[in-house]
């Protein structure tokens, strides 16, 4: 029987990202950390982004209640995009007094508190060098998990190189219209075209943003990984 350690929360790629088989966290054949994967939810960013305060407002309370109810399971709750899961600690704030919050951590949040269990799960020589392309949300509000992603890899025995390069382009919503196509790509040209061209050097680029790998993908038609997908392929 499988030990349930969270629910993630979002819509890209989760099935890749979680397995759907048990996946070993302590090198063990009894002992197994499995997630599970939320219902859809809609977060309501991009509402509150437009200006739909109204409908932001309805969206966000009716997700919010959800939360709670899978917050009573007793799991923790873990969101994969840092825009996306960072709305429930700063738009979500503008609800209705009295409506409680569930609380929802960022993968390297959770990671680095079980950052034992996650060493002793390590079945393979590390990569040699991994370097990090944060989305601007997480860098810019808690910058402070940009610093957990180091210990994380830290713990696995991979010196994590965190990239300096400002936004790719895709700015929220930005960047998917046309009419801002010529910016968006003049900003990605601006420091991420430099870092993704790296990955062609043997360095793993990796991105937490959905919007920053998609940009990556049109631009540059390379996919680049989600870090949980690099430290997937190193447990054993």
């Amino acid at each position: 029987m499988s030990e349930v350690v969270g629910a993630l929360l979002g819509t890209e790629r989760l099935q890749e990202l979680s397995n759907a088989s048990p996946c070993c966290f302590d090198g063990s054949s009894s002992a197994f950390l499995s997630p599970f994967i939320a219902p859809p939810l809609t977060n309501g960013k991009a509402l509150h982004v437009h200006g739909y305060r109204d409908r932001f407002e309805k969206t966000a309370v009716a997700t919010s209640r959800s939360l709670d109810r899978l917050a009573k399971i007793g799991v923790p709750l873990v969101g994969l995009d840092p825009s996306m899961t960072l709305a429930y600690r700063s738009e979500y704030k503008t609800l209705p007094k009295g409506l409680s919050h569930a609380t929802v951590l960022l993968p390297q949040e959770w990671l680095a508190a079980n950052s034992k269990t996650l060493a002793e799960a390590v079945g393979r020589q590390a990569v040699a060098t991994v370097r990090l392309l944060p989305h601007c949300t997480e860098r810019t509000n808690m910058p402070s998990t940009v610093a957990q992603w180091k210990a994380v890899f830290g713990t696995l025995g991979i010196d994590l190189q965190v990239a300096d390069a400002g936004c790719c382009g895709m700015a929220g919503t930005f960047g998917h219209e046309a009419r801002n196509r010529e910016i968006s790509e003049t900003l990605y040209a601006m420091s991420w075209a430099e870092q993704i061209a790296a990955g062609e050097d043997g360095i793993v680029v990796m991105a937490t943003g959905y919007s920053c790998r998609s940009q990556v993908k049109e631009i540059d038609r390379r996919t680049i990984p989600h870090p949980l997908e690099v430290i997937r392929d190193l447990l054993s």
